[in-house]
Parts: C-alpha cells; sequence; structure tokens
C-alpha cells in the first residue's frame, strides 16, 4: 500500500512541478507584460481570520483609473493596515485585469516551487519503483 502510494505521489508531485516551472509561469508573466499602466491602489478595509492555524488577512485595495474607482480583495498572509499603498499594473487594453506588486504571485517563485516539486516527485517515485521491484523478489 506504501509503495503505490509513493509511487502516485511522486506521479502527482512530478505533474505539479512540470505544470509549474513550464505552463504557469509562462501565463503569469503575459499577464505581467499585459499590465503595462500603472497606479497606485490604497488598503481601505482589512478583516482578519484565522485559517488552518494561521492568521490571515482579508484586504480590499481600492484604486482609480482614468476617474473610475476599482476595488480587488485578496487574502494576505501579513497584516496591511488601512492607508497602506500599493503599486498596481493595469492592462490599459482590459483594465480589469491586473497585477499587484507583492501580492500577486510572481513567475520567478512559482518556478522555484515547481522545480521543488519536481525534485521531490522524482525521488517519491524513485523510492516507490524501488519498493515494488524488492517486493516482488
Amino acid at each position: 500500500m506504501i509503495k503505490r502510494l509513493c509511487f502516485w505521489m511522486g506521479i502527482l508531485l512530478i505533474i505539479g512541478g512540470i505544470l509549474s516551472v513550464f505552463l504557469i509561469p509562462g501565463k503569469l508573466q503575459a499577464k505581467i507584460d499585459r499590465c503595462t499602466e500603472e497606479t497606485t491602489g490604497m488598503v481601505t478595509h482589512v478583516h482578519s481570520f484565522y485559517s488552518d492555524d494561521e492568521k490571515r488577512y482579508d484586504t480590499t485595495i481600492r484604486f482609480e483609473i482614468h476617474g473610475n474607482v476599482y476595488e480587488d480583495s485578496k487574502t494576505l498572509k501579513y497584516e496591511k493596515s488601512v492607508g497602506d499603498t500599493f503599486l498596481i499594473k493595469y492592462n490599459p487594453e482590459n483594465i480589469p485585469e491586473i497585477y499587484i506588486e507583492g501580492v500577486d504571485d510572481d513567475p520567478k517563485t512559482v518556478k522555484i516551487m515547481g522545480i521543488i516539486f519536481l525534485v521531490a516527485g522524482v525521488i517519491c517515485l524513485t523510492v516507490g519503483i524501488n519498493e515494488m521491484v524488492n517486493s516482488k523478489k
């Protein structure tokens, strides 16, 4: 049972790693590349709560583009105060598409996590295959 679990866990980690290294960072970078204009957003509301025994913060950020006011809510692992500001990049051809620096995922970080998943997946897969081969002897 454990042999198969390790084998399949390795497969899943490798698939997740491949997606995180090759697919997701490209899509994130394409979004960042489309978001060529900048504005400043201000925190207007913060609500703290616990999730999986960790404190989280629902944070509402308000920003203005061409006289129109927009709001976006993010769940953060760190506390921000009302009045704190963020740099917001937006797509001038599709204004609802935004990228908030320091809040939204960074392609490099996603790629590093993917590499860690790949390494862990290869280790699990190798252990699972070894256990299955050795149990047949």
